[in-house]
């Protein structure tokens, strides 16, 4: 299984010293009790707005290098890397060899198809680099439901088709 270790929100104090020491010791403790049983843990890189701890895929990813666990993984989300990478195709293909679960939104969290991301090239990197991980839809669900799931899924299943 792959548990996601929260989203990372709100601020490390840059004058507290130790504290991205106590960040990853923590991470590091529960990737030992995760990996004791089979669990792979998942962190994701959030957007500036929402915290100061890891914003791109490059610092989680070499967080995950630096460390003796090998059950950490990145969740790159297409919205937060949207915001923060100058170039998601080269982040991703930079990164691919940790990251192991996508989250799919536009660039406005909306469906897929509803905003300006282009996500076919997305696709195309994804496939280029050997990805065969799970890739999941996050975003909101308007102007309702139905609609927002039926455009997600045809707009990706356009994107896989071509």
């Amino acid at each position: 299984a792959k548990v996601i270790l929260g989203g990372i929100i709100g601020s490390i104090n840059p004058e507290i010293s130790d504290a991205m020491k106590i960040c990853k010791n923590t991470i590091v403790t529960v990737a030992n009790y995760a990996e004791s049983r089979g669990v792979t843990i998942l962190l994701e890189p959030i957007n500036r707005y929402e915290t100061n701890v890891f914003n791109k895929l490059d610092q989680v990813s070499e967080f995950i290098d630096l460390l003796e666990n090998k059950n950490i993984q990145i969740l790159a989300d297409v919205f937060h890397m949207n915001i923060e990478e100058p170039s998601i195709e080269e982040s991703i293909k930079k990164n691919a060899h940790n990251i192991g679960y996508i989250h799919v939104a536009d660039s406005n969290r909306l469906a897929p198809g509803m905003g300006h991301i282009n996500l076919a090239s997305i696709f195309q990197v994804l496939e280029e680099v050997g990805y065969d991980g799970v890739v999941g839809f996050e975003y909101l669900p308007l102007p309702d439901s139905e609609l927002a799931l039926k455009t997600g899924f045809t707009t990706i299943s356009n994107i896989r088709k071509s």
